[in-house]
């Protein structure tokens, strides 16, 4: 797994008069070799809807891969771990073509920001989901690196009530 996330451009994808294939997922690309799925999301969003900043602790960490098969989202992600060189940084990703994902491993917290009228994410997580293992991170915590594409965004209650990091 690499130890920041990275973006993937270069599964094989073919387009002509019928339609197109895109190969969502495949373990032949270095960087996807270590990552083993254990659940696959797909989410629907509306334009400005922003989820997360999400991750899960101590033996429910999860390392992801995202990929946005319709419209366009501001994906983001931050280092939580304090033993990674990028602690306490951010990176973003506009994500608007489904021949593109984002890799991001363990001791990261992740989120997204729909910029068109509607998207369609896939995304696939190498953990279980567990509740008591779930934490986040307020999309405007000033600990955060990053500018929003989109301001007044819809944000859930849960979303909104997440502490600042350095709180966590």
């Amino acid at each position: 797994m690499p130890e920041k996330p990275i973006e993937i451009t270069d599964l094989p994808s073919v387009s002509d008069s019928r339609g197109s294939f895109i190969k969502i997922f495949h373990t032949s690309h270095s960087a996807l070799q270590a990552f083993k799925p254990q659940q696959v999301n797909l989410v629907r969003s509306k334009k400005a809807v922003l989820r997360g900043l999400h991750y899960q602790n101590g033996r429910y960490a999860e390392a992801k891969f995202f990929r946005a098969l319709h419209g366009s989202i501001q994906f983001v992600c931050f280092c939580i771990d304090p033993a990674v060189t990028d602690y306490k940084q951010g990176f973003s990703f506009v994500l608007s073509n489904p021949a593109t994902g984002v890799l991001v491993p363990k001791g990261y917290a992740t989120g997204y920001l729909c910029l068109s009228e509607q998207a369609e994410v896939l995304y696939l997580s190498d953990n279980q989901y567990a509740p008591s293992a779930e934490k986040g991170i307020r999309w405007n915590d000033p600990a955060l690196p990053v500018t929003w594409q989109i301001n007044n965004q819809l944000v859930s209650k849960k979303d909104q009530n997440w502490p600042d990091f350095d709180a966590n």
